[in-house]
């Protein structure tokens, strides 16, 4: 994932967390925010630990892309 840098914005990096719940009829899926960090490295290197470290307890991790708006 490569991404030029906005003009106005800088990028942030959100890591998120899923977990599935099985209701019986239809699985929903529930998403957290975990953390943000400035860089994409470091935010595969954290999601393939999250994801190493919890892969028993039926969630997973991944990132998105943001753009920081610290305008009020």
């Amino acid at each position: 994932m490569t991404n030029k840098p906005h003009s106005r914005y800088q990028h942030v990096f959100v890591i998120l967390r899923a977990d599935a719940y099985d209701e019986g009829d239809h699985v929903s899926e529930h998403v957290t925010v975990k953390k943000v960090v400035t860089t994409e490295r470091r935010a595969e290197g954290e999601v393939k630990r999250l994801n190493d470290l919890n892969a028993e307890k039926g969630c997973r991790y991944y990132f998105e892309i943001a753009q920081l708006d610290t305008e009020l």
